[in-house]
């Protein structure tokens, strides 16, 4: 009967244990994904250029996402509601990524860091490396070729 009994309070404790350590894993990120360690003001800074993000790349207004989003709509909900192209997001977000690595290059030109011609180079850089991951080239293409294509839109939005 001891034994018996010790092995279901072994077995007993363990899931106890594991449930403990995912507490705790979680806190470290807040419950549900929210940061923990995040004062109101930075979470809802956050969620706001989430929003702002996805409006960006869907071509419409913050308030459209939100009341989205307020439904519960992924954003891959939102395409398909919306009879958006995939490929055409895609090429959306590479040409906001291309305007935003432009606007950070010209901060650091401006600043002192880098010369025009060093941000020109990297720019360039830039934009032969997203062209050979579309392809299939490097190792995340690979990877996304791999899986047979593109699954995903590499956008994240918290809900």
């Amino acid at each position: 009967m001891k034994i018996f009994k010790k092995k279901y309070l072994f077995y007993g404790i363990i899931p106890v244990l594991l449930g403990l350590g995912g507490l705790s894993a979680a806190s470290a990120h807040g419950i549900f994904g929210w940061r923990g360690q995040a004062d109101p003001a930075s979470m809802a800074t956050e969620q706001a250029q989430r929003f702002e993000q996805l409006a960006e790349v869907l071509g419409i207004s913050v308030d459209q996402v939100k009341d989205y989003w307020a439904q519960g709509k992924t954003p891959r909900d939102m395409i398909d509601e919306l009879g958006l192209d995939e490929t055409e997001i895609q090429d959306r977000m590479r040409e906001i990524r291309q305007e935003h690595l432009k606007e950070q290059l010209q901060i650091l030109v401006d600043q002192g860091v880098i010369t025009q011609a060093q941000a020109d180079a990297r720019l360039q850089f830039m934009a032969s490396h997203q062209a050979n991951l579309g392809q299939g080239k490097g190792m995340f293409g690979q990877m996304r070729a791999s899986r047979g294509g593109n699954k995903g839109m590499g956008f994240h939005f918290a809900q």
